[in-house]
């Protein structure tokens, strides 16, 4: 949060810098800053009465809304700068200027709310992740467009009236004005780029008007390239993040005693302490960090190390080519995972995986459940499934959820010959009972004090295979004890650790955590495809997405629906707002290519199409319609005057 804190602050602050470059004027500045701070004040009363908390998501919004709620009050102090420029009357300037714009504002404003207040309505898993960002940034946005409409008009009339008198500026505003010409050499170097670069604009663009066929055409070329290069863009849940720590789950085989494994974990954990930058090392024998293949209890043959490494200030920077370009870098918890991976292959019969906190237990980057009412064909296609998952670039870790149990005996009576020989299955029963867990015959007294008397049979004998079969039961018909192996048959077996259900139907699960820059999303999409080409899955078995893949498909499935429906009350909302069937369209153009710039953006950069992501998106959405509309506004209000 403190993090997220520090990005609000600071966006209020570069967005105050960058009006001020334009503008010129700290006086006039001012006002764009007191809208920013007004808006997200208000916005922590909408977080109170909706009974939201401050947490991640919601700070989030807030600092998302910091780079919107400035928009309406850049664009309407902006207009009364020109108005008054051009009466130099700032009355007059305060009431044409504003509704020149209101309009536009309105409109834009209503788009905005309109595109992130259905994130707020979204169901599931990614229905409560979101909700507050969605209520919080709406509700940030239509308490701006009050600010701009009746703050900054009355901010900007006191400060323009008083321009001129300097007997009525109070000891503020006259520092602010020496401030103002004290930096106005900045301001004047920028405004002169920025002329160069607004000429060079304004003849690109009589050129493009010239050749329309031409830009559309290009504007077409390139939104069609995105659907190939789609192809190309990583899919995950959540980008990763460096926690400051990862674990490292052991398995051996399922014989193993506590000590075995104590032996093996002290080996990696000392390795793992020689790692750079690790800190302090957690070690546990008897479970690993979260695992589901515990299945609740403990098991003699798993243990975990958790490495926790140091803060990341402290880290050693050392230099990593970006392109062609040396940059500053320090080690993360997933250059360490990676490097582990590797460190441990060399201990014989030991299973060592290594994950970022929160992986590699019962939450995996790729899991699917297969469920089927055959036993054995349901551990034939998973089977098959993991090595096709196996092979997948980018997979690591692969797994699933049977593990063998320990050595069991297993009695089974020949009830028909029980029946001929006159023993009856209470009998045995009590007869096995006796033998395993003992039972109490009697008591005697000694002392004052009371003893129970349980019989039950020698240690050496219960282990024993040979022994168990030449013990002895009485058969009422022969009048005379006979052999146990005689009535049953008795052998050794393995029984599960684990029987795993899905909608009571026996299943196993296949997972797979994934390397760094490589999408869960992606892995799990080719390994379905893979199956898919290859018939896999019978028709009696049934398939379903667990953990992060269960989260992604739901993702896809809720953004899309919250994209859709806010194109769809964007356009409703510039229809009512221009009375006009087409001028929608024409602002609403500008969104495929947004995508387009999107898309090329995440394969530069090798961004993931995540979570995070699509909340861009759609905040990108709001804002190139936005854009779209202050220009349509304004375009037409010029063909109004006559330029």
């Amino acid at each position: 949060l403190e993090d997220i804190q520090f990005s609000i602050i600071l966006g209020a602050i570069l967005a105050s810098f960058s009006v001020w470059l334009f503008v010129g004027r700290l006086r006039h500045t001012l006002p764009i800053t007191i809208s920013i701070l007004v808006s997200v004040i208000a916005a922590y009363s909408v977080i109170n009465f909706s009974g939201f908390t401050l947490n991640f998501i919601s700070m989030l919004a807030l600092a998302v809304a910091v780079g919107l709620v400035v928009d309406d009050a850049i664009v309407v102090q902006e207009n009364l700068l020109k108005v008054h420029e051009q009466t130099n009357d700032a009355e007059k300037a305060t009431e044409q200027g504003v509704s020149e714009v209101a309009l536009a504002v309105l409109a834009a404003t209503s788009t905005l709310i309109a595109v992130f207040l259905p994130i707020g309505f979204m169901t599931g898993i990614i229905g409560q992740f979101f909700k507050e960002f969605g209520v919080t940034v709406a509700a940030a946005v239509a308490i701006s467009l009050v600010v701009s409409l009746v703050l900054i008009p009355l901010i900007f009339y006191h400060f323009t009236a008083t321009v001129h008198h300097v007997g009525e500026r109070g000891p503020i505003l006259r520092i602010v004005d020496y401030f103002s010409r004290l930096f106005n050499p900045i301001h004047t170097g920028f405004l002169k780029a920025y002329m160069l670069l607004e000429g060079q604009y304004e003849g690109f663009l009589r050129a493009a008007l010239r050749r329309r066929a031409l830009v559309i055409t290009i504007s077409v070329v390139f939104f069609a390239l995105t659907i190939p290069l789609l192809g190309l863009v990583q899919v995950g849940f959540l980008p990763p993040s460096d926690q400051g720590t990862f674990s490292v789950n052991i398995e051996l085989p399922v014989e193993a005693d506590f000590a075995s494994t104590d032996a093996v974990v002290r080996r990696i954990e000392a390795e793992i302490k020689n790692l750079p930058e690790v800190e302090n090392v957690v070690s546990l024998v008897g479970s690993s960090t979260g695992s589901r293949m515990t299945g609740g209890t403990s098991q003699s043959n798993l243990g975990s190390v958790t490495a926790v490494m140091l803060d990341k200030k402290l880290r050693k920077t050392h230099w990593r080519w970006w392109g062609i370009i040396p940059v500053p870098y320090r080690n993360t918890s997933f250059d360490l995972i990676e490097r582990t991976r590797t460190m441990f292959k060399d201990i014989p019969g030991a299973k060592v995986t290594a994950a970022a906190e929160g992986e590699g237990g019962g939450q995996h980057a790729v899991q699917l459940s297969f469920a089927d009412a055959n036993y054995d064909r349901l551990k034939s296609v998973t089977a098959k499934a993991q090595a096709m998952l196996a092979k997948i670039p980018g997979a690591v870790n692969v797994d699933n959820s049977e593990r063998p149990g320990k050595l069991e005996m297993r009695i089974i009576p020949n009830l028909q010959k029980m029946a001929q020989l006159g023993i009856s299955p209470a009998q045995l029963g009590q007869f096995l009972r006796i033998l395993y867990n003992g039972e109490q015959f009697s008591s005697y007294r000694e002392g004052g004090e009371e003893y129970d008397i349980t019989v039950i049979f020698p240690e050496n004998i219960r282990r024993d295979l040979q022994s168990i079969k030449t013990l002895t039961i009485y058969s009422s018909k022969l009048k005379k004890s006979i052999a146990l192996d005689s009535i049953a048959d008795i052998q050794l077996g393995q029984g599960p650790s684990v029987i795993q259900h899905l909608n009571k139907t026996r299943s196993i699960d296949v997972y797979c955590d994934v390397k760094q820059g490589v999408g869960a999303g992606t892995v799990l999409n080719a390994w379905q495809a893979q199956m898919k080409n290859e018939s896999l899955i019978p028709s009696t078995m049934s398939v379903r997405a667990m953990g992060e893949s269960q989260m992604v498909g739901e993702m896809f499935q809720q953004f899309f629906i919250a994209i859709i429906l806010g194109l769809i009350f964007t356009y409703m909302v510039l229809a009512s707002q221009f009375n006009s069937y087409k001028h929608p369209f024409t602002i609403m153009m500008t969104v495929p290519l947004a995508t387009t710039g999107t898309v090329l953006t995440m394969i530069a950069t090798g961004k993931s199409l995540n979570l995070m992501t699509f909340l861009g998106i759609v905040m990108l959405i709001g804002l190139v319609t936005k854009n779209g509309i202050l220009l349509v506004d304004f375009a037409n209000q010029a063909r109004e005057r006559g330029e």
